[in-house]
């Protein structure tokens, strides 16, 4: 009597623990799916704050010139290389990696829970 007891508990804490690990895995699926949505979402304006903060400020036509006359941006190179480095859209540049770090946490996410939690959601739809 005392083993069937004992392999029942044992059987119990085991399913237990699966349902656990299974719920954590949703958990991190959602999360993944969700920031996921919102760096795509926020990717847009960043995007466009990133363009804006670059043509306002120059660093557009200063690349537009050193494609459209090599000669003289060689000539030139230094006042043009500190012209290029004091018109670079940083602030644009680092909310657009800030985005993409976000997406690749999301991904990163969604790809070690997605077969475990694709699983568990059919096998909650069969039963």
């Amino acid at each position: 009597v005392l083993t069937h007891n004992a392999s029942h508990i044992f059987k119990k804490i085991m399913e237990r623990v699966d349902e656990y690990e299974i719920s954590c895995a949703r958990r991190r699926f959602l999360c993944g799916a969700l920031l996921m949505i919102f760096s795509i979402i926020g990717a847009v304006p960043v995007i466009s704050f990133a363009y804006n903060q670059g043509s306002k400020s120059g660093f557009f036509d200063f690349i537009s010139l050193a494609f459209a006359d090599i000669h003289t941006a060689i000539d030139n190179w230094q006042s043009f290389s500190f012209a290029i480095m004091e018109s670079f859209p940083a602030l644009g540049l680092i909310l657009i990696l800030s985005i993409l770090l976000v997406a690749i946490v999301g991904m990163n996410l969604l790809s070690k829970d997605t077969s475990i939690a694709i699983s568990s959601f059919h096998l909650h739809l069969k039963i």
